[in-house]
């Protein structure tokens, strides 16, 4: 059971990217949401004819479109109280290797969904960011600090949509990630590969993205606000291991070193992020214009954040859905 924010029942919300986690997600908890409606928008009709299947009985409505179009988003955002912008190139490789296409989907086509999101008179927007924004080094991480940016310039210019965003670090089980990955090849008897046994990143499942998403556009007040999602962290080399135990599996692990545009550990928040956010619990908020403090914090990384480790790490593996398959 996810926790819903008591604003949410009665929304008709729109996800894009929502043939992916979220929209999954949605789908899975959609009795529990009691929104007036749900709409799904992807460019991939084979995948929204996956969900359909999977999910036969929800009350959803799927829509193909590109975000990057001008015409899809207004088709897609009639009648919308509330958006999760999730559609983005998370492929951390994919961005280095073609950045200006990373730029287009990333940034800009968000900058579009946000114009036509004022033109259509929706309540609230989210976008979803990421960790590799803080500070970014590689290409993925630049394009989603860039899109924070325009989102906070149009929540400044704003007299109705409250924009907001929300950072998250890895969110497994999510399409091409690693736990999938993982549990295919011990699945198939095969070995590991680890760029680090050392580096770190932040974990988030499925239900907690979803609803932490939710409790971020509930609390979104003036627009412009950046959230920070608090769930904790692990090294890569725990992370697989974990995954291995449950599996009942001793897989061969080989460390192959990072790779392009990959950093030992992420941050959450900033020092200067950290001195004036504010702790919620399960999210950090950053108000569009609070002053940093003049004595800073370190700032908030995979490193020293909450470690996962031991049995409170494999609890949260063994709640998705890649694992449940295969251990159930």
């Amino acid at each position: 059971m996810i926790q819903v924010p008591p604003a949410l029942p009665g929304k008709r919300l729109l996800i894009t990217g929502g043939t992916g986690l979220y929209g999954l997600t949605a789908l899975k908890w959609l009795p529990q949401l009691q929104v007036a409606s749900l709409r799904l928008m992807s460019r991939s009709v084979e995948r929204q004819a996956a969900l359909q299947a999977l999910f036969p009985n929800a009350a959803a409505e799927f829509v193909a479109g590109d975000i990057q179009n001008p015409d899809d988003c207004r088709v897609a955002l009639e009648g919308i109280d509330w958006v999760i912008h999730a559609a983005a190139e998370k492929s951390v490789p994919a961005c280095e290797a073609n950045p200006a296409e990373a730029v287009r989907v990333n940034a800009l086509a968000a900058d579009v969904l946000m114009g036509q999101a004022q033109l259509a008179g929706v309540e609230r927007m989210i976008s979803v960011s990421s960790d590799k924004a803080v500070q970014p080094s590689g290409c993925m991480g630049i394009t989603k600090a860039l899109m924070e940016k325009l989102m906070r310039a149009r929540a400044a210019n704003s007299t109705g949509t409250k924009f907001s965003a929300i950072r998250f670090g890895n969110m497994l089980d999510s399409p091409g990630s690693v736990v999938p990955l993982f549990v295919r090849l011990i699945s198939e008897g095969k070995g590991l590969n680890v760029t680090d046994p050392e580096m770190t990143r932040f974990l988030s499942t499925p239900d907690e993205v979803l609803a932490l998403t939710l409790e971020a556009l509930a609390r979104t007040e003036t627009g412009g606000e950046i959230f920070a999602a608090n769930t904790g962290g692990a090294t890569i080399l725990d992370l697989a291991n974990g995954i291995a135990d449950l599996m009942n599996a001793k897989p061969e692990i080989t460390i192959v070193g990072a790779r392009p545009g990959e950093r030992k550990h992420e941050t959450m928040l900033a020092a200067e992020e950290r001195s004036i956010a504010e702790d919620l619990g399960s999210i950090f908020r950053l108000m569009p214009s609070s002053p940093p403090a003049s004595d800073l914090p370190d700032p908030l990384t995979s490193a020293n954040c909450h470690r996962l480790e031991g049995e409170e790490l494999r609890s949260k593996l063994a709640s998705l859905d890649s694992l449940m398959r295969v251990t159930a």
